[in-house]
């Protein structure tokens, strides 16, 4: 064995420690929490910007389409870009839609944008997040926004993107 007492001066040549380290075996861990692995992750986008004056949510064509390989697993979408209101003092509100379901977590709305009263050329970069558990089959998520009041856009001066990826329940 090597201790301070018998470690030859200088370095300790190599011969003395393993080139690789032995593997390491989980089998006998147990009470471990399963799940978490990401098994896909699918891309879309928004080329160009979505525009609407509505107070009801629509569809900025900002969608992704994924299949899943197991109806239990669940989805996380990540979806981020910037919004604008062309009217001074007015705003809108931004979710995530499952087909005609809104995915919001708490009420209908995952994001919400308002501009300051005395311009109208404000925009922000906004970042939208959700946990869906779709079950079997394809699923196609979408970003959805509604103003208040002007004309609420998404994607505005760049590509709104939407990222789905199944994670193993």
């Amino acid at each position: 064995s090597l201790n301070a007492s018998n470690l030859p001066s200088g370095t300790i040549p190599d011969a003395r420690f393993p080139s690789t380290l032995p593997a390491i075996s989980g089998a006998n861990l147990t009470n471990l929490p399963g799940g978490g692995k990401i098994l896909q992750v699918v891309r879309g986008s928004l080329n160009g910007s979505f525009g609407t004056g509505s107070g009801s949510y629509q569809a900025t064509g900002c969608s992704v389409s994924i299949t899943m390989t197991d109806s239990s697993n669940k989805v996380l979408v990540l979806a981020g870009g910037t919004v604008n209101n062309t009217s001074a003092d007015e705003g809108g509100k931004t979710t995530i839609y499952r087909g005609s379901t809104n995915i919001a977590t708490h009420g209908n709305n995952i994001a919400g944008y308002w501009q300051d009263g005395g311009s109208n050329n404000v925009e922000q970069s906004q970042f939208l997040s959700a946990l869906d558990t779709p079950g079997s089959g394809t699923h196609t998520y979408e970003v959805y926004i509604l103003a208040h009041g002007g004309t609420m856009y998404w994607g505005y001066r760049n590509t709104g993107v939407i990222y789905v990826l199944e994670v193993d329940a």
